[in-house]
């Protein structure tokens, strides 16, 4: 069995997470998309990923305040 990497994809546009998302569609990545920062801090509590593509200007929290 092959160990994935986890991999978190943050940004507020649908069509960007729907792209990257696509883009790392493998059997080597567990692909996690999440529309926001808030979701993004909650899904990393509770799974903390091996990486973050993470937005920087995204409304409410931004990606600088998720770091």
């Amino acid at each position: 069995m092959m160990n994935q990497a986890n991999v978190l994809v943050v940004d507020d546009t649908p069509a960007n997470l729907r792209l990257l998302a696509g883009i790392l569609d493998s059997p080597k990545y567990l692909v996690r998309p999440v529309p926001d920062g808030n979701l993004a801090l909650r899904a990393i509590d509770a799974d903390p990923p091996d990486i973050i593509l993470l937005d920087i200007m995204m409304p409410e929290i931004s990606g600088y305040e998720v770091c």
